[in-house]
């Protein structure tokens, strides 16, 4: 799973482009984001185009309006139901990844399945794009 409340068209793509092989050898992907604006929808042709290759879920959380709405905004990755996984600040946007000092930490062990957990539970919430 990659959860990251923003995406943008060029990141995408190139995760896209990274997932791409790997789905072909039988890899299951769950992308969570908000894609609730332009930019976000931008992103998704890019991430759609992984369902012709193996089993991937495109979810988003991002329900209500300004005032009363229901979102995430952490950044996180878990594989393999745990065993490794990554909490941090940048966004899956270009400026995030390439201009600004953004900071992750790579989780093993416990930490890392309760990381799983949570993804799990906020994904129960999500709905599919």
């Amino acid at each position: 799973m990659i959860a990251s409340p923003f995406w943008d068209a060029v990141v995408a793509q190139e995760v896209a482009g990274l997932l791409e092989t790997r789905m072909r050898s039988g890899l299951k992907c769950v992308i969570l984001g908000r894609f609730s604006n332009a930019g976000e929808r931008d992103a998704l042709p890019s991430i759609e185009r992984l369902a012709r290759h193996g089993e991937i879920a495109i979810m988003s959380w991002f329900d209500g309006d300004e005032a009363n709405r229901e979102t995430f905004h952490f950044k996180a990755a878990s594989a393999d139901r745990g065993k490794l996984a990554y909490l941090g600040s940048a966004n899956m946007i270009r400026s995030s990844l390439r201009s600004r000092m953004e900071l992750g930490v790579l989780l093993r062990g416990g930490p890392a399945r309760e990381l799983d957990a949570v993804l799990s539970v906020v994904l129960s919430i999500a709905k599919p794009i």
